[in-house]
């Protein structure tokens, strides 16, 4: 049964289709034993009187036909059985819009015809099939009926259900508290809504936490490490240590917006038109300190000024995890970053990704490469692909015909 067709019709269909196969067997096994008894009964008979009044021709005596009988010979046969030949079973011919039935035997070359004068089984089968026909259409409309009923009772517990689900009232329990199933259903679903509430009120308590404990730590961290590189100038091996701690404290801060941000529902982004030229460009000046600068070059390509709406934070922050991942992780070759009104690539001639973490790429946890394991960025990916659905974007990976790795970000058509 087609799956597109509403639960109500499906019932309802069920019902029509069981209703017409039940007088469906019924008919059939009226119309075997109307012919089992005409083969069976009708036969025998007509067969046995037949013979009787041959035997009483030959022998000369006064023939007494049976009560609904006739019987005819030799050049008295009307037209209407002489055509017919001898058959070792019953045959039949209409006449006045009555089915005759009777039986032909030849005997000394002379052929001897029985048949019944009035039917009383064909009366009885055609009584029997009215009934039939009129069984089978009140059949049919009692199924209607009881179809109509029956899915009534099924399916408003569902559309009472279904509505509570759909609306926006919060609702510690459904007002369907039945014991069958659907009342195990309604149970069920309050057992995930309200397992799925707990999760989300602990994520928001979390990422309310996370912006009060750790929003001032990070940013003193950031704002020390910022003036230690100032003092540092001179020491190259300390300054490398200073700088790590900027850009660890910058990128958890970072890290930590982000999670700020995704806590909300989507329609509650305030969406701006953002010059996708210089939010990358400002996200190239921001993490091309990470560069080799000798062994890589930085390729910025740009279909002129584009525009699009978003949410500026969020955007950023999505692709300054994918910028800073492709100056991290290339120490020789290029990054290119293409710009186009649906998409951005971003790819580098890096050290690639390893074909077993193709499929689980954006999953928590995941880290791309050896060098995830000595920064300790693991959770990147993971959040550029939140923001992306979060956006209404897709993000897809691809290795680069150079080894390295290929991200595209389509937007939303």
């Amino acid at each position: 049964m087609n799956k597109s067709l509403s639960l109500k019709t499906r019932l309802t269909v069920s019902y029509l289709l069981l209703s017409v196969l039940i007088c469906s067997i019924f008919i059939a096994v009226f119309y075997f034993s109307e012919s089992y008894i005409e083969e069976k009964l009708i036969y025998p008979r007509l067969s046995s009187s037949l013979d009787y009044v041959i035997e009483i021709r030959e022998n000369n005596a006064q023939i007494s036909t049976p009560p609904g009988m006739g019987f005819y010979h030799g050049e008295n046969i009307p037209e209407i059985f002489g055509s017919s030949e001898p058959r070792p079973y019953l045959q039949e011919v209409s006449l006045g819009g009555k089915e005759i039935l009777f039986v032909i035997k030849m005997h000394n070359g002379e052929k001897f015809v029985a048949f019944e004068k009035i039917s009383d089984f064909e009366y009885i089968e055609m009584i029997i099939a009215v009934v039939l026909l009129f069984a089978s259409v009140l059949s049919v409309f009692s199924a209607v009926l009881f179809s109509k009923f029956s899915t009534m009772q099924v399916i408003s517990p569902l559309k009472v259900l279904a509505n509570e689900v759909e609306s926006n009232i919060e609702k510690s329990r459904f007002s369907i508290q039945s014991e069958d199933e659907i009342g195990f259903l309604a149970r069920a679903i309050e057992e995930r809504d309200e397992k799925l509430q707990s999760f989300l009120n602990r994520e928001r308590l979390f990422s309310g936490d996370v912006s009060h404990e750790l929003r001032t730590p990070l940013t003193i961290i950031l704002g020390a490490s910022e003036i230690l590189l100032l003092h540092l100038g001179d020491n190259p091996k300390l300054t490398a240590v200073a700088n790590r701690i900027r850009l660890t404290a910058a990128a958890t801060s970072n890290q930590v917006s982000a999670l700020l941000l995704l806590s909300r529902s989507p329609e509650k982004l305030i969406l701006v038109d953002v010059d996708l030229r210089a939010l990358i460009n400002q996200g190239i000046e921001s993490y091309k300190g990470l560069v080799n600068a000798g062994a890589v070059e930085i390729k910025f390509f740009c279909d002129g000024d584009i525009y699009i709406s978003t949410h500026a934070e969020l955007a950023n922050m999505l692709f300054g995890n994918l910028l800073r991942n492709a100056f991290q992780h290339t120490d020789k070759g290029e990054v290119s970053i293409k710009i186009s009104q649906r998409s951005v690539i971003i790819e580098d001639t890096g050290c690639g990704i390893p074909s077993d973490i193709h499929p689980l790429l954006f999953n928590r946890h995941i880290q791309g490469s050896s060098k995830d394991l000595q920064t300790g960025f693991g959770f990147g990916l993971s959040i550029v692909k939140r923001i992306a659905d979060h956006l209404n974007w897709s993000v897809a990976f691809e290795p680069s015909k150079s080894q390295g790795s290929r991200f595209i970000i389509i937007f939303e058509p």
